[in-house]
């Protein structure tokens, strides 16, 4: 059975809706064109599964049109998962051997504990083979933002805290490009590889919402158990603060909501 045929009533609420999520939806406001909004991404899906249109390397290529930020589905008033049909909508396309890009697109390769982020982490005594604690800060901050780290670890000694450190864990990739592109055989393999390197690690904090969104979520549903607890960083900071004397910042702040922490 297609993994679309879950989302029947969404898919069909959707293709019959005058698309009034269409302003939400940045990969349609950035490309200017309704064919990638979501009432039509969805509306190819529909089409697919009955039978009007054949899979094809072009129609595919569609459903990869989505962030998978979720605005539409939070203005819907139906709350039609729409990031969960493409989603489905490409691993159906995968199982077809229907694959506009290739796997090794997102594919990441392990950071080496030579590393900047990790020889600063080393240099601050904030690595360990296998911490109780573990800092898992995900591939975009390993790879191009690797000074975020050396500044939380400044913070952290300053609140006193000496448990959070990478690991050898902190080096992987949680997967989720793999999961989101519909490539799940593949992301299975890499989730055991997590399962395996978190069997010794009592909590886990995760710099990224994607990481924490997989951990919490989307392993469950592929029925891979992971052992630790898992927090974002400000609820494993939050608690540290209490009693704390705090300066207060002026000016104008503003608050970036995550996608998968909303």
């Amino acid at each position: 059975m297609k993994r679309t045929e879950a989302h029947k009533a969404g898919i069909a609420t959707c293709t019959y809706c005058p698309s009034l999520c269409l302003h939400t939806c940045p990969v349609s406001t950035v490309e200017a064109r309704d064919t990638v909004s979501p009432w039509a991404k969805v509306s190819l899906v529909h089409h697919l599964d009955a039978g009007h249109i054949g899979n094809s390397e072009l129609s595919a290529a569609v459903a990869y049109k989505c962030t998978g930020c979720g605005a539409c589905s939070s203005w819907c008033r139906h709350s039609v998962d729409v990031p969960g049909i493409l989603q489905a909508a490409r691993a159906d396309a995968v199982d077809d051997g229907v694959t506009p890009f290739d796997v090794s697109m997102f594919q990441a390769k392990d950071v080496s504990i030579r590393s900047k982020a990790f020889r600063d982490a080393i240099s601050c005594q904030r690595y360990h083979d296998h911490p109780p604690v573990l800092l898992f800060p995900g591939q975009t901050v390993l790879n191009q933002a690797s000074d975020v780290l050396s500044e939380l670890w400044v913070t952290l000694n300053r609140l006193e805290d000496d448990e959070l450190a990478l690991g050898k864990a902190s080096a992987l990739d949680s997967g989720y490009l793999l999961w989101s592109a519909g490539y799940e055989q593949e992301f299975r393999a890499q989730a055991k590889r997590i399962q395996q390197r978190f069997e010794r690690t009592r909590s886990v904090i995760a710099l990224s919402p994607q990481d924490l969104h997989m951990f919490t979520n989307v392993y469950p549903e592929f029925g891979i158990r992971l052992s630790p607890t898992f927090f974002d960083l400000s609820s494993y900071v939050l608690p540290m603060l209490s009693g704390a004397s705090v300066d207060r910042q002026s000016g104008n702040i503003g608050y970036f909501d995550s996608c998968h922490m909303a």
